[in-house]
């Protein structure tokens, strides 16, 4: 979140991304890859635009012409289920997604994707910490499906996750969970994390990140 640094700084938004490219580059001998918007969703697509050592700048005039071909499944936040969900309402890109009206993402979605909408749209409502627990929630369950989508390809099941929120001081907490059954059904793990999530998650806590891992993978049956 680079909003009111430039006028400390002394530098534009785009001298102050080069900057962090350069420093980085110089201290660590790592090359990285940055995208720069005027919200959170739409710097993810930037940054997946050129890779790697990519810097690209989306602006909200450009932003439909970057959304006109980006697949809808590379856009932050949306995990396979509804990806699928969508292309079979005839959404294949982002820009298809945007152009839909908000009523229609509202009556077909749920209130994670009219901010996932309005964010693509260049109207910035993710901050880069929340107490939001749906849309905490939400994220685990992207993290879930995506996980268990990738065990499925391999055949595996696994016998414990574990998920964790990371505040927005960089501390985290983390509840793993004993399975009875191994699996890789992400329902079945979701239905833990609704259950358990109080383990981790604290009133009037700042989260800025989600993480499910899964754990003690073996071949299913």
């Amino acid at each position: 979140e680079l909003t009111g640094l430039d006028k400390p700084l002394k530098m534009s938004y785009l001298e102050i991304a080069q900057r962090i490219k350069k420093e980085v580059m110089e201290e660590l001998a790592v090359s990285v890859t940055v995208g720069l918007a005027p919200t959170k969703v739409l710097a993810k697509v930037a940054s997946k635009w050129v890779k790697p050592n990519g810097l690209t700048v989306i602006t909200r005039d450009t932003a439909p012409d970057f959304l006109l071909k980006f697949p809808i499944e590379k856009i932050w936040g949306i995990g396979p289920s509804t990806v699928e969900a969508l292309k079979k309402r005839g959404v294949e890109t982002a820009g298809d997604f945007v152009d839909k009206p908000l009523t229609w993402v509202n009556e077909n979605f749920s209130i994670n994707y009219e901010v996932i909408w309005k964010e693509l749209n260049g109207i910035s409502v993710i901050h880069p910490s929340t107490t939001d627990t749906t849309f905490l929630l939400a994220q685990l369950s992207k993290h879930t499906e995506e996980a268990c989508k990738k065990a499925r390809q391999y055949g595996l099941v696994m016998k414990k996750f574990s998920f964790l929120l990371r505040a927005k001081d960089l501390k985290y907490t983390v509840c793993t969970v004993l399975l009875s059954v191994p699996t890789n059904a992400p329902e079945t793990v979701l239905a833990h994390i609704k259950e358990k999530f109080g383990e981790v998650y604290t009133r009037g806590v700042f989260y800025r990140a989600t993480g499910v891992t899964l754990q003690n993978l073996t071949v299913g049956v």
